[in-house]
């Protein structure tokens, strides 16, 4: 990567660098973070073009989806519930066989690679709609960022609070 001369340019690759870096020093993920990213970049750049990525990756993350929905839907998928017990009772609960963990595991692993590779190609795919010049090039990525930022937030308090109550 090339040290960019203009002040907007340091500031469009600024900000996903602050974010991502900021979100993993803070929960000390920073190899989790970029190993796959990096992976995704590779393969966008390498073998397929920015589109078929997020199309692949897309897929497999959706995929993922598809596996923990059904797992959460079907009961012999998951082990059944310990609703009911007394609190010192709930080391009695059945513990998931192999095949429900398979299914979790494969699912949740789904999800993080075909992330992953979408986040790797789509920023740069959207930037690529844009000349290098158009201001709105510099707009395009303050409201991408920002719509991740305020979907994580949505994710991680609104959602929980629904699923609480």
């Amino acid at each position: 990567m090339t040290w960019p001369s203009k002040k907007q340019n340091v500031g469009d690759k600024g900000y996903t660098f602050c974010l991502c870096h900021g979100m993993a020093g803070e929960y000390g993920i920073y190899l989790k973070c970029h190993k796959p990213a990096l992976f995704g970049g590779f393969i966008s750049d390498t073998y397929l073009s920015r589109f078929k990525t997020c199309v692949l990756f897309g897929s497999i993350e959706l995929l993922g989806y598809a596996a923990l929905t059904a797992q959460v839907h079907f009961h012999r998928l998951r082990p059944p519930s310990c609703q009911g017990l007394a609190i010192s009772q709930t080391t009695q609960c059945q513990a998931a066989d192999s095949g429900q963990a398979a299914i979790l595991f494969t699912g949740l692993y789904h999800v993080a690679f075909g992330a992953s590779g979408v986040k790797a190609a789509l920023l740069s795919l959207g930037a690529d709609q844009f000349d290098e010049r158009d201001p709105k090039r510099s707009s395009f990525f303050n409201w991408f960022l920002l719509s991740f930022a305020v979907g994580a937030i949505i994710g991680v308090t609104f959602i929980v609070w629904i699923s609480t109550n």
